[in-house]
């Protein structure tokens, strides 16, 4: 069965949020106007945006919006190695493939990991059957790359938010919203 994302504005996450934590009980017999209370509106929208970022760093991938970054991505190559800078709204990559490997890269190296760490080597580098990705932030390193010349990527995936600025997600990390907000 498919999953389908909801996309959703600011305004219509801050009432489904309100809504789930019951942070709002709608009245239509009466206003109240308060002005010595917290500023409940910016409180829950600081609070959506970090359960957000934490969902997209954390999340499995079928919570998540997956896209194909390349289009948006700045790329520079050289000495056996490309440098790819993703777009600031990548929250982490899924998957990269130059057109040379064999097979694509999915599981991504901190810069202090031992095989990392031996990529500043020619002669250890690695090879089109085992590349490496080694992952900073939103840049990545990915070995072998040509030594000169374009490095042409087939594919780099990333879960990002859309660039829209609604907020997309599975229904199911619906779920996460109240442990998120008891962790605060």
């Amino acid at each position: 069965m498919a999953n389908t994302m909801l996309r959703l504005s600011e305004s219509e996450m801050m009432t489904l949020w309100k809504q789930i934590l019951h942070l709002e009980v709608p009245r239509s017999d009466c206003d109240v106007e308060r002005t010595d209370g917290i500023d409940l509106d910016a409180m829950v929208a600081t609070h959506i945006k970090q359960w957000y970022a934490h969902l997209l760093r954390t999340a499995p991938l079928h919570l998540v919006p997956v896209e194909d970054v390349i289009g948006s991505a700045t790329m520079t190559s050289g000495q056996g190695m490309c440098a790819v800078q993703l777009p600031e709204r990548c929250a982490r990559p899924v998957e990269v493939k130059m057109m040379a490997w064999k097979r694509p890269v999915t599981e991504f190296l901190s810069p202090d990991h031992p095989v990392a760490k031996m990529q500043s080597s020619a002669l250890m580098r690695a090879g089109n059957e085992n590349p490496v990705v080694v992952a900073y932030d939103n840049r990545l390193e990915l070995y072998p790359a040509p030594e000169s010349g374009p490095a042409p990527i087939a594919t780099l995936r990333a879960v990002a938010a859309p660039a829209d600025g609604t907020y997309a997600f599975s229904p199911q990390a619906l779920d996460t919203i109240p442990h998120f907000a008891e962790s605060l």
